[in-house]
């Protein structure tokens, strides 16, 4: 295959990028749980709340 190695400044600002990927998309999922979790009137209501989380 191929024979490549990152820097540590690569490897730093690979880091760095991933980890704000994640709390972008964290931060979604957090929205829009805590939206589908407010719109839910009845204790059943959860149950697509959880099986929306499951799937993320």
């Amino acid at each position: 295959m191929f024979n490549f190695s990152w820097s540590a400044s690569e490897k730093k600002l690979a880091r760095q990028v991933y980890d704000e990927a994640l709390r972008a998309e964290l931060a979604e999922v957090m929205a829009n749980f805590k939206e589908r979790a407010a719109a839910a009137a009845k204790p059943e209501d959860m149950w697509a709340v959880g099986e929306y989380l499951g799937l993320r």
